[in-house]
């Protein structure tokens, strides 16, 4: 996405919310929402009455710092948008925050639920998950990327085509015309790189040549 455009990100807030009359509440048993309930309060410090119609899977973003053993936490996306700014280089996104919302759409509330209960009741293995996850990505060994990405207790491979396949052949798409005028630099979600359905597989199928550059 174009993140440094402050109206995307500010858009983007509302476009988080759920359709209709859901709620987080609706969607769990009184005992599971006290288990997410009791969670934000005493982890988070966060009243989860604040987020009663943000997609689940949002929310899941929030459980993320818990999973790394980093003291300040910078993302990527961040660091990326300083390098663009200090070297003025534009930034453009592939997507909008509304078409990455209604992906979120595409996926069963009920469903997020579960997967974000699932990884409240499991955090201290997406702890270890997570770990792995940096060191294989660090090393680029893209075949231990995929095998991480495809496993059933943390993967959605319900989903892939959703969350992953549909918007790697887009990208692939308008990357044919972006390339054909000028050189840039592209950065994606480590799931979309790899696969037969991944964007360097994609690529190379579309007739370009792909050289990887050592992570030092």
């Amino acid at each position: 996405m174009d993140m440094d455009d402050p109206a995307t990100m500010m858009g983007g807030l509302l476009l988080m919310n759920m359709r209709g009359d859901s709620t987080l509440k609706k969607l769990y048993k009184d005992e599971e929402y006290k288990k997410v309930e009791n969670f934000f309060n005493d982890s988070l410090h966060i009243p989860i009455g604040m987020f009663q119609k943000m997609k689940p899977f949002f929310l899941m973003a929030m459980l993320y710092p818990k999973m790394l053993p980093c003291k300040t936490i910078s993302g990527v996306e961040t660091e990326l948008m300083t390098l663009a700014k200090e070297n003025k280089k534009e930034i453009k996104g592939l997507e909008t925050m509304a078409f990455q919302a209604a992906v979120f759409d595409s996926i069963p509330y009920t469903q997020q639920a579960k997967e974000l209960l699932k990884t409240i009741d499991s955090l201290e293995a997406y702890k270890k998950y997570f770990d792995t996850m940096v060191r294989v990505y660090k090393s680029q060994q893209l075949n231990k990327i995929e095998d991480l990405f495809s496993k059933s207790e943390f993967g959605m491979q319900d989903n892939q085509d959703i969350l992953l396949y549909n918007r790697n052949k887009n990208w692939v798409n308008q990357l044919n015309v972006i390339l054909k005028k000028e050189s840039v630099f592209i950065a994606v979600g480590a799931g979309h790189l790899v696969g037969n359905m991944g964007l360097i597989n994609l690529l190379r199928k579309e007739g370009y040549t792909l050289r990887p550059i050592d992570n030092k």
